[in-house]
C-alpha cells in the first residue's frame, strides 16, 4: 500500500529475474522517475525502450570521460 511512498527514497529500481510476466513493480518505479534497471525477459522489454536506455548509457559514457558502457553492454 505504502509503495509509491516508499519508492522516492531509492535511487535506482533493480530487477533482474530469469523469468518474469508483465512486472507490476517495474512499472510502478518508472512511474516516480526513478532509474530502472532491469533484465531483458518476459515482458520486460515491452516495458524499457532499448533506444532510451542507449541514450542513457551514451550520456554517462560522455559523463565518465568516454567508457565503452554501450559495446559492454550490447547497446551499441
Amino acid at each position: 500500500d505504502d509503495v509509491f511512498d516508499l519508492l522516492p527514497l531509492f535511487d535506482v529500481f533493480c530487477l533482474s529475474s530469469k523469468y518474469e510476466g508483465f512486472p507490476i513493480s517495474l512499472v510502478e518505479a518508472m512511474a516516480t522517475g526513478l532509474a530502472c534497471v532491469a533484465t531483458a525477459v518476459g515482458g520486460i522489454p515491452e516495458i524499457i525502450d532499448r533506444e532510451e536506455v542507449a541514450g542513457t548509457f551514451r550520456r554517462v559514457r560522455q559523463h565518465l570521460g568516454g567508457v565503452q558502457l554501450e559495446e559492454r553492454l550490447d547497446l551499441a
